[in-house]
């Protein structure tokens, strides 16, 4: 994934129900650039969506946004062996933190 960050520009938002955005609430849709900026469209859920979106899925971990807008990091399975360096592993997972957490912008 990849951030990219538009200072200045114009966004027309269209959800299903006519409510605004608020900082708890996620929406599934279609970002499209326009003539005038941008314009972002809400999707038709005919089935429950995601409960919480996955924003990163690294080798070790994953990044998810809760619906409160709070992010949380999953801890994938990890296989150890008498060959697995603990300076190694904890630096490999440290690396996929970092990436998951650049994401987000911090």
């Amino acid at each position: 994934m990849k951030k990219i960050s538009v200072s200045s520009t114009h966004i027309d938002i269209l959800t299903q129900n006519g409510e605004g955005m608020t900082e708890d609430k996620c929406l599934a849709g279609v970002l499209s650039k326009t003539a005038e900026g941008y314009k972002f469209e809400e999707t038709l859920r005919k089935r429950r969506g995601p409960l919480n979106p996955k924003l990163f899925d690294g080798k070790y971990c994953s990044l998810v946004k809760l619906k409160n807008g709070k992010y949380q990091i999953h801890m994938k399975a990890l296989q150890i062996d008498q060959q697995t360096s603990n300076d190694g592993l904890a630096f490999k997972i440290y690396s996929d933190v970092f990436a998951a957490l650049s994401i987000i912008g911090l």
